[in-house]
């Protein structure tokens, strides 16, 4: 499990230096009031940067706590239909999946798109009560 976690982590990081030079890049701004997790990374609740990356057909998507300065990068996995409750043009938002009072990043959705991106996330606690989503407003970033 640790040497997979590593495995991504180190083609997320690939993936973004690549990106940094000649790709697209969206960025974001949000608050998130929660504990998460981002792949493996664990963080603390705050105010967060969000980049987006798209790179040779890769997406990798970097949160930086902007107070304590740990980021957790993740690659998204399949993009999936966005959710017909949610505006054909809105906000931008980021959703966490919660259970048993953890979470971890889930979606993405940049507000115009007909597609959310997903992210893997790790189980998380297993119990009687179904898991709940929390979804977060993003503004657009510098």
């Amino acid at each position: 499990m640790l040497r997979i976690n590593l495995t991504r982590c180190i083609i997320a990081a690939s993936a973004l230096a690549a990106a940094a030079g000649a790709a697209s890049a969206q960025t974001y701004q949000t608050n998130i009031p929660v504990s998460f997790q981002v792949g493996a990374t664990n963080m603390a609740p705050g105010d967060y940067r969000v980049a987006v990356s798209n790179s040779s057909g890769a997406t990798v998507v970097e949160l930086l706590n902007l107070q304590t300065h740990q980021s957790g990068m993740v690659m998204a996995g399949i993009k999936a239909d966005r959710p017909k409750t949610w505006p054909i043009e809105g906000r931008p938002a980021l959703t966490l999946a919660c259970d048993g009072g953890a979470c971890a990043l889930k979606a993405l959705w940049d507000g115009s798109e007909s597609f959310v991106y997903r992210f893997s996330a790790p189980k998380l606690v297993k119990d009687e009560t179904p898991g709940a989503a929390l979804r977060l407003p993003l503004r657009k970033g510098d």
